[in-house]
């Protein structure tokens, strides 16, 4: 392949993207050309990629569980994302860079990934989700996304996105080479903005979401915020590369508002949690709809007007996170099966029947696409005792699992009919 090298002097672009908002989806170029790629006039073979220790260390070393490896159970991103840059890197100077974590000392040609602990990728913290910005400042080229996905929870729970961050590099390559000029320098004071949506998925629901029943669900005898072994962040470390998976879960709750259990009101509707999603409503591109367990658990003698109750306040819970019918999509999930052995109707036949009701009536409101996952199937075929340990909430082993299944569910979607 024909080798040739590219500068790119940011006071030469002008009008060009590489100084604007590039577009949602990086321009295709078939082959990659073979260059060289020079950083504030130091040849990029000189430089080192570092990498920010994740955000969720700190959660990690809190509640790891017997069922858990540090490797497993929350994947180091930007060490992944590192290595992504790393092996794109090769493959247009034909340059191998060595990887390091922000942990190693710095030095003076380096490529930060992330919101390291170096002062030059400080701005990082005030992007949002959804932005992305290289720049070169004291020499470094830093590489950063917003990863902060809290707002969607209002700050009630701990929530990361990695999606900007994994995909800014392959803006800045393709722009570049999709000049075909013959050399670049990323000069002092470059700087490289755009935006890569992410898709967001709002997971509702009850304890089940929320994550109770995991070792890290309880701190100091209150409900964390921190919790990483629940289903909705089990999700987010599996489609971290495209995803943002929000835990709008609240323990105790109901779809319908004339229930109450030991004296207060349970309906999810007049939870904070609830109004914090409703904040960006429009904004999701999936709804994980999984509120019903409970409906049936405190109310055992259900009849048909409990039914129909039932049906029109979920479907008015779904049509008021996700308005826009033609785009968004809502997944019902129906209650995982639970111990013959509980007391209360928790999950009952009846509330698994009414679920399954849920996607015709959604479409005869509008919904062009609706998804249902049958939960109650699943985990009856494949949980056993050690994975619904109270009879009712699954286990750190069983989140997972419940994950894992709905990432191939949601893929599944992704593809074309």
């Amino acid at each position: 392949m024909k080798k040739f090298t590219v500068i790119i002097a940011s006071l030469l672009l002008g009008s060009l993207s590489l100084f604007g908002c590039v577009e949602t989806k990086p321009r295709e170029i078939t082959p990659l050309e073979h260059c060289d790629i020079t950083i504030a006039d130091t040849p990029i073979e000189k430089f080192r990629i570092v990498w920010a220790v994740s955000p969720y260390k700190a959660l990690i070393e809190k509640n790891l569980t017997d069922y858990y490896t540090d490797e497993y159970y929350f994947y180091e991103f930007y060490k992944l994302i590192a290595e992504d840059i790393a092996a794109k890197i090769k493959e247009v100077t034909g340059h191998n860079l060595e990887i390091v974590s922000e942990e190693k000392e710095p030095t003076q040609y380096e490529i930060l990934v992330g919101p390291t602990n170096r002062e030059e990728s400080a701005y990082i913290n005030s992007l949002r989700i959804k932005n992305f910005e290289i720049t070169v400042k004291n020499g470094k080229l830093t590489v950063g996304g917003g990863y902060n996905s809290s707002r969607y929870t209002g700050q009630l729970k701990t929530s990361f996105c990695f999606v900007a961050s994994y995909h800014a590099w392959d803006y800045l390559i393709k722009d570049i080479l999709s000049r075909g000029q013959e050399t670049v320098n990323l000069e002092e004071n470059f700087n490289f903005k755009g935006t890569h949506e992410p898709k967001i998925i709002s997971c509702v629901g009850d304890s089940i979401t929320d994550g109770a029943g995991s070792t890290d669900w309880l701190k100091d005898g209150a409900v964390s915020k921190d919790g990483v072994l629940n289903y909705p962040s089990q999700l987010q470390r599996i489609l971290w590369k495209d995803y943002c998976v929000i835990n709008h879960g609240v323990t105790g709750q109901t779809a319908r508002s004339d229930l109450t259990w030991s004296g207060y009101g349970v309906s999810y509707r007049n939870t904070p949690m609830y109004n914090a999603a409703l904040k960006y409503a429009g904004e999701y591109d999936y709804l994980i709809y999984m509120l019903g367990t409970n409906d049936s658990g405190y109310d055992p003698e259900w009849d048909d007007d409990d039914s129909e109750n039932y049906i029109t306040s979920s479907v008015n819970i779904i049509e008021s996170l996700i308005p826009y019918k033609n785009k968004e999509i809502p997944i019902i999930v129906n209650c995982v099966v639970v111990s013959k052995n509980l007391s209360t109707p928790h999950g009952s036949a009846k509330m698994v029947e009414l679920q399954g009701t849920l996607p015709k009536k959604l479409k005869e409101k509008g919904y062009v696409n609706v998804g249902f996952f049958d939960m109650h199937t699943y985990t009856k075929e494949n949980f056993n005792k050690n994975l619904l340990p109270d009879g009712l909430h699954p286990s750190d082993k069983g989140y997972t699992m419940m994950a894992e299944k709905l990432a191939e569910y949601i893929i599944t979607l992704e593809q074309p009919e």
